[in-house]
């Protein structure tokens, strides 16, 4: 594959690869390592192929994720805190709120079993329809259709649990 075209697609596609791995395994390192490995597997393997880059790209990563769990069973993913606001002092106070906001999703979303997780991550953040997960997943669209609707019944009472303390 040329350095340009790599470059390109790197350059296109690396923080929505990151933040699908990220999605996955909860651990910073780890989906760094994942997007990392995924390029070099495309480096390696996307000679010529223009067609669906972000769909393997994701699939690719999807299965270096599974390759590790199945290869390294006994480590547990970590949760991490969503990075520091940092802005003005006199937007700061906005920003935390929001920022509080999105922390709790965060935390809610990182809590769904790890299918859950993957629909809303895809259906959301990356603006996939139910056809589109489906494909990348493997999965029927009825099946990706029951594991948003199940994932967001799971997020309203989590997120009501949080909001009134229970």
């Amino acid at each position: 594959m040329k350095n340009e075209t790599l470059e390109n697609i790197y350059l296109t596609y690396y923080h929505e690869v990151y933040l699908y791995t990220l999605s996955l395994c909860g651990n910073v390192h780890m989906a760094e390592d994942l997007t990392s490995e995924t390029f070099y597997k495309a480096l390696l393997s996307l000679e010529g192929q223009r067609q669906n880059v972000k769909f393997w790209l994701f699939k690719v990563s999807r299965n270096l994720f599974y390759d590790r769990l199945r290869k390294d069973a006994w480590l547990l993913p970590e949760l991490t805190e969503p990075p520091p606001l940092s802005g003005s002092s006199d937007i700061v106070w906005e920003q935390m709120l929001k920022g509080e906001e999105a922390r709790e999703l965060y935390r809610a979303v990182l809590g769904l079993p790890p299918r859950y997780r993957e629909a809303i991550f895809m259906f959301y953040f990356l603006n996939y329809n139910i056809k589109e997960i489906a494909a990348l997943t493997g999965q029927k669209p009825g099946a990706v259709k029951t594991a948003l609707c199940r994932a967001r019944k799971q997020l309203k009472i989590s997120l009501k649990e949080e909001m009134y303390d229970i």
